[in-house]
């Protein structure tokens, strides 16, 4: 018998504690709002260029055709750097970019 009153007192705790703390976890009017954030946004940046053609000897520029040709070939080109963004207002979509 003792411990059915101490099972129902405590489902009568947790019963209690429950409906006290709904009110606070479903409120709506304490809904907290995002701030508006400003400054940079720094970060790494990286990529990979890959690169193949099998073709005559072509001019890479029109205007100079005998100065820069390519020819046959392949390559891969990795790059690494670093990004900057400045926004340009505070709703941060619109940014200038710099990248070294």
């Amino acid at each position: 018998m003792q411990d059915s009153m101490k099972h129902s007192f405590l489902s009568l705790f947790l019963m209690a504690a429950l409906i006290l703390s709904a009110e606070t976890l479903f409120a709506q009017g304490d809904v907290l709002q995002p701030d508006e954030g400003g400054g940079f946004l720094i970060g790494p940046m990286a990529g990979i260029n890959l690169v193949s053609y099998k073709t005559n000897e072509f001019p890479i520029l029109n205007s100079e055709p005998s100065c820069f040709t390519a020819q046959n070939g392949s390559d891969i080109a990795p790059f690494f750097g670093i990004t900057a963004m400045i926004p340009l207002g505070s709703s941060l979509q619109n940014f200038i970019i710099a990248q070294t």
